[in-house]
């Protein structure tokens, strides 16, 4: 961190407009430090700025100073390069400085602070639109699942949970007239990132692959929608598993086997 005496030096040096590239940088980098002391240190300097000029008595200069120092102005006009609290001043149409300067700050704050809530709006706005894309995720999930529950004739298979996990069970809804299916599976252990649990239809003893899923919660009630079945004509499924494999799943389970459930349809 910066010594306390360079870092005055530094603000000293920032109301006088005279910090080249490197120090401007390093004063930058102090402030935005956040050590509150310093924050202290350059608000107390601030205030001097902007009051010492009204310490000073007004006193009228002599009306051939006045004709002098234009003159002189004149001589040497030219294109000149102004600051930002020259421009600030120039736009404000301010002839008193001390006033000029303290709106000048004030400007240079207010742009500050509508910067800082810009940025703040936009990320209010991104995390909401993100909410709503997940709420119309949920929405057309949980549609999905009334349709099935709503079909004329369901079949319910029960998984129960094996030796690895005997806590864990889960269903199987199936709609045999549109070969879709709703699974339930509750008491299973998160998944890491590098694991999915995969779901298998088991037929004629062979496990079939019928996609992978991952767990967030092992507390809640895990609905997951299963659009279509691998296997479409239901009376050919003996079974449904479901193992813990790597990311993505496999072609063949490799894993244990978590929940396993008898078809009887």
């Amino acid at each position: 961190m910066m010594e306390k005496e360079k870092f005055i030096e530094l603000c000293s040096l920032y109301f006088l407009d005279a910090l080249d590239e490197s120090e401007l940088k390093e004063f930058t980098e102090a402030i935005e430090g956040g050590n509150q002391e310093y924050i202290e240190i350059f608000s107390s300097l601030q205030n001097t700025v902007l009051y010492l000029p009204l310490s000073v008595d007004q006193i009228e200069p002599p009306k051939y100073i006045r004709t002098k120092l234009l003159a002189n102005i004149k001589s040497n006009a030219g294109p000149q390069k102004l600051s930002i609290i020259d421009k600030l001043i120039s736009i404000s149409g301010l002839k008193n400085p001390t006033i000029a300067f303290a709106v000048s700050i004030i400007l240079a704050i207010g742009i500050a602070v509508l910067a800082y809530i810009s940025y703040q709006n936009e990320s209010t706005i991104k995390h909401q639109n993100n909410l709503i894309v997940q709420l119309k995720d949920e929405v057309q999930k949980n549609n999905e699942i009334l349709k099935v529950l709503s079909a004329k004739n369901i079949n319910v298979i029960i998984m129960s949970g094996l030796e690895v996990n005997p806590a864990g069970y889960g269903k199987m809804i199936l709609d045999p007239s549109k070969k879709q299916a709703i699974m339930q599976v509750s008491n299973l252990p998160e998944t890491s990132k590098d694991k999915d649990y995969q779901l298998w239809v088991i037929k004629d003893s062979k496990p079939i692959s019928n996609g992978v899923f991952a767990i967030s919660n092992e507390k809640e009630n895990n609905y997951f929608m299963i659009t279509i079945l691998s296997v479409q004509d239901l009376k050919n499924i003996n079974a449904f598993a479901i193992t813990l494999e790597p990311k993505g799943g496999v072609p063949q389970p490799t894993g244990k086997m978590y929940l396993l459930g008898n078809a009887k349809l």
